[in-house]
C-alpha cells in the first residue's frame, strides 16, 4: 500500500509541474522511477505470478518523442533494418560490380523470335532508353545482327528451336539470349554482359554459345583448316522443317563453310538432304550413283540443323534414310 501511495503522489506532483506538451516524456520518466523504486523494495525472485525484468519477452520498446510532439514507432530490429536497406538503398556502384557487354550500344542490332506481348513492350522501353541500339531490318537474322532475343519464361535459358535460332547459330558472333537481358539492362541503365543470359538448350539439344574474336580456323563448322574430310551438300528436299526455304538452306550451308556440290568440286563426303518421308529415295540415289565421290549419305535435314545449333558435326548415320 505504501508503494502505491508513493507512486500516486509522485505522479500528481509531476503532472502539476510539467507542461502538458511534454507529458509523454514525463510519464515515461515516471514509470522508470517507479520501476526503480519497486526494484529496491521488492525481492528479485520470480514466480509464476510475477514478471522477471531480465526476460526478453517482457522488454517493452522505448518510445521516443520528437520536437513535433508526435510519437515515433519503436525502432526496427536488426533483421528488419537489413531488409529495408536491401529494398530502398541502391546497389553497389555499377562501375565496380557490373560486367559490360563486349558490344557498344551503337553496334548492337537486335532480332527477336517467339516473344510474348509484354516482352515486346520491354523491347520498346529498352530502345527508348538506349536509342543507339537498332532493330534488324524486318527483324530478320543476318550478318549485321548481334543479338537474338528469346522467350524463356517457361524454363530459364531453354527454348524451342526456330528458324531464326538456326540462322543465328550459323553466325557464331550472335548472342542467342533471354529477353530478361534487356530487362536487366533497363534496371541497371547499362548494356551489361550477355553471357549469363545465353540460351543453353531446348528439350533435346544443347545450343552453341557465342564466340567473339575467334580464330579463322575455328570460324566454320565444315571444311575449316583443321578438317580431315571435305564435305559437300546437295539439296533434294522440298522444304526443310516446313519453314526453311531452299535459298535459306543454301545460305546455311555456305555459312558452315561447306558448298553445294557440283562436278568440279573434289570432296570426300557428299551429304544429300532429303525429306523425312521421301517416297522417291530410289530415284534420288540413281541420280548420284555415277558421280565420283567415295562416300554419299542420304539424310534428313535435321543432320544439318542439329550440327549448326550445337556447332558440332553430328553422327551422320543417325540421320540416314
Amino acid at each position: 500500500m505504501n508503494h502505491q501511495k508513493n507512486h500516486q503522489k509522485l505522479q500528481e506532483q509531476v503532472e502539476h509541474q510539467v507542461p502538458r506538451k511534454s507529458q509523454a516524456l514525463c510519464r515515461r520518466h515516471l514509470l522508470e522511477a517507479s520501476a526503480q523504486e519497486l526494484e529496491k523494495n521488492t525481492p528479485s525472485t520470480t514466480t509464476n505470478d510475477t514478471i522477471n525484468p531480465n526476460h526478453e519477452d517482457n522488454i517493452v520498446p522505448e518510445i521516443d518523442v520528437n520536437h513535433n510532439n508526435t510519437v515515433t514507432s519503436p525502432q526496427p530490429t536488426s533483421i528488419e533494418h537489413s531488409i529495408k536497406k536491401r529494398k530502398y538503398e541502391p546497389q553497389t556502384s555499377p562501375s565496380t560490380t557490373i560486367n559490360r557487354s563486349v558490344f557498344p550500344a551503337n553496334k548492337i542490332v537486335i532480332s527477336t523470335t517467339t516473344l510474348l506481348d509484354h516482352q515486346w513492350t520491354t523491347v520498346l522501353t529498352f530502345l527508348r532508353q538506349f536509342p543507339q541500339v537498332q532493330l534488324a531490318t524486318n527483324l530478320n537474322v543476318n550478318n549485321f545482327t548481334t543479338h537474338l532475343l528469346i522467350d524463356d519464361s517457361e524454363k530459364l535459358l531453354h527454348c524451342t528451336i526456330t528458324k531464326k535460332i538456326v540462322q543465328a547459330s550459323a553466325r557464331r558472333h550472335i548472342f542467342i539470349i533471354s529477353s530478361r537481358w534487356i530487362t536487366e539492362c533497363i534496371h541497371l541503365n547499362e548494356i551489361i554482359d550477355e553471357h549469363p543470359f545465353e540460351i543453353t538448350s531446348d528439350s533435346h539439344t544443347t545450343l552453341r554459345l557465342s564466340v567473339q574474336n575467334f580464330q579463322n580456323n575455328h570460324k566454320y563448322l565444315f571444311n575449316n583448316s583443321s578438317s580431315t574430310l571435305i564435305y559437300g551438300f546437295a539439296i533434294e528436299c522440298r522444304q526443310c522443317q516446313g519453314s526453311i526455304s531452299r535459298n535459306e538452306l543454301i545460305e546455311l550451308i555456305e555459312l558452315t563453310g561447306a558448298k553445294l556440290y557440283d562436278n568440279e568440286n573434289s570432296i570426300d563426303i557428299l551429304i544429300v538432304l532429303c525429306d523425312t518421308n521421301e517416297k522417291n529415295l530410289n530415284k534420288i540415289k540413281e541420280k548420284y550413283c555415277h558421280i565420283n565421290v567415295p562416300n554419299i549419305k542420304y539424310v534428313i535435314c535435321d543432320f544439318l540443323l542439329k550440327s549448326i545449333v550445337k556447332f558440332e558435326i553430328q553422327d551422320v548415320d543417325k540421320y540416314s534414310l
